[in-house]
């Protein structure tokens, strides 16, 4: 049994589960759990904290705190690679739903996004993006409190 399959057994749960509680894709998760990829540093170190938040019957309050701490700040980061002009012939692909934004964190970044995180940036890129490309030039006032804000902490 690898490190996946041991934690669904000590939590109770499923792989959709384990994603959930890690606020990654599912997909990823099931690649780790059947051996077609091997989870990074990292989240096996997050596996480890929910079993032992769970453990110590702390699972609740993580989730709370992990979810108010959530980073943003990935969020940005992603967001700008995808509306970055070198990246522009490959926009629309990029961001065609929040599988595509998805596939293009994990694999383009090694940033896993939940779905909910990957269709707020797709609500915040894909207006600016359609504007741009009908040739609107996007003040930084714009760009501020369209992109930018909505997309970082607080």
């Amino acid at each position: 049994m690898n490190i996946i399959q041991l934690a669904c057994n000590r939590l109770n749960t499923n792989t959709t589960g384990l994603a959930e509680l890690l606020n990654i894709p599912y997909r990823t998760v099931y690649k780790w759990e059947s051996g077609e990829r091997e989870p990074p540093a990292a989240a096996i170190a997050a596996v480890k904290l929910v079993v032992f938040t769970q453990a110590h019957g702390l699972i609740d309050e993580w989730i709370n705190e992990r979810n108010e701490i959530m980073n943003e700040s990935q969020l940005l980061n992603v967001a700008e690679a995808i509306m970055d002009s070198a990246a522009s012939e490959y926009r629309a692909t990029n961001l065609l739903n929040a599988e595509a934004v998805q596939a293009y964190a994990e694999n383009g970044m090694d940033i896993y996004l939940s779905t909910e995180e990957a269709q707020t940036i797709l609500d915040v890129c894909g207006p600016l993006a359609a504007r741009e490309s009908n040739g609107e030039i996007i003040s930084d006032n714009d760009w501020h409190h369209e992109f930018t804000k909505p997309l970082s902490i607080g």
